[in-house]
């Protein structure tokens, strides 16, 4: 059986850092076209990433179902510090992707890294059976669906995850790790005009944190992000767009957000407990939703802003006795 030590424990830390060091100089693993405008994120050969079409024999020709090659990807990579590297394509999938369910187990330390986030499409066939019902949703991409607090050392880099069209029970993205572990330069969407979807990116998976996620573009779905308990969750440049309920639901995480972008129909904060700490946001409200608040939350404290315009309903937010928003400086509310 192998063995864990500093070396593998430091290598995917070390990984892009090589990767910007040598990766002009050495011979890289096999990657596509770059994309026009997008990063190009390419590796040596011995930066030890996991190419997921060399090893694995995934195709990424959005054709053939890659579903298989993917999960076979994580089942023998997992718990080692690898990072699987997804070259610039779209990967045609039909199922859940899954890391794992068990506590204290080696369903954890993996990283997905992608060529670029706008290159690389993991994408979810359209009118796929088991996405159907919304009622009982299924996710895509899950890095965990237990609940524990020892899932360290998780990454989701430079991808795009899609779930297609005629998928009204899917959820994107299922995000989770502690301790170490981040999410940066994602987008989660929807191909279907209607954006039928469940959820975007969920953190809802018990005792999250402490995580980081950064540069995050959520298109779609009845809710762009939810979350559970938390020990603790920080966000940072999330955009969310065309929710069909509410953008960021919270339902049990103290969270702080730096600039929240949300331009919906729908409230784009439903806090339903615990705290938010909201800053440098701007929250657009469409002019064909004038009445629709812009938050609910079961208690809501304001901090001074430099600006904070309301558009339509002047009675924008509820107040109770649990959870509050709290806002900083630069926070602002407007109609497009």
């Amino acid at each position: 059986m192998k063995s864990h030590s500093l070396f593998r424990g430091l290598s995917a830390v070390l990984t892009l850092a090589g990767c910007i060091a040598v990766c002009g100089t050495a011979p890289r693993t096999a990657s596509a076209a770059a994309v026009a405008g997008g990063e190009n994120i390419v590796f040596p050969r011995e930066a030890g990433v996991i190419n997921i079409r060399e090893v694995y024999g995934a195709k990424g020709d959005g054709v053939t179902d890659d579903t298989a090659a993917i999960q076979k990807a994580i089942d023998e990579e997992k718990g080692w510090n690898k990072t699987l590297y997804f070259p610039n394509g779209t990967y045609l999938v039909s199922g859940m992707m899954n890391v794992g369910d068990k506590a204290h187990s080696m369903d954890r330390f993996i990283s997905f890294q992608g060529q670029s986030q706008a290159g690389v499409i993991i994408k979810l066939k359209d009118n796929c059976p088991g996405y159907q019902d919304a009622n009982k949703t299924k996710i895509v991409l899950s890095l965990f669906t237990g609940g524990t607090g020892d899932a360290m050392h998780q990454y989701v880099r430079n991808l795009t995850v899609d779930v297609g069209k005629g998928n009204p029970g899917a959820v994107g993205l299922r995000f989770m790790t502690n301790n170490s572990g981040a999410m940066y330069d994602v987008t989660v969407r929807i191909s279907d005009p209607e954006r039928v979807g469940a959820i975007g990116l969920d953190l809802s998976c018990h005792q999250f944190g402490p995580g980081y996620i950064k540069n995050v573009t959520v298109i779609g779905f009845d809710r762009a992000v939810t979350t559970g308990s938390s020990f603790s969750m920080v966000l940072e440049h999330l955009t969310i767009e065309g929710q069909r309920k509410m953008g960021f639901h919270n339902s049990g995480a103290n969270v702080t957000i730096r600039d929240l972008k949300s331009r919906n129909k729908v409230p784009a904060i439903v806090n339903d407990q615990r705290s938010i700490t909201l800053t440098d946001a701007t929250l657009n409200t469409e002019a064909s939703s004038r009445k629709q608040k812009g938050f609910r939350s079961s208690c809501l404290r304001i901090s001074p802003v430099r600006r904070l315009l309301s558009s339509g309903s002047s009675a924008w937010a509820k107040s109770g006795a649990v959870g509050k928003i709290t806002m900083f400086s630069r926070t602002e509310r407007t109609r497009c």
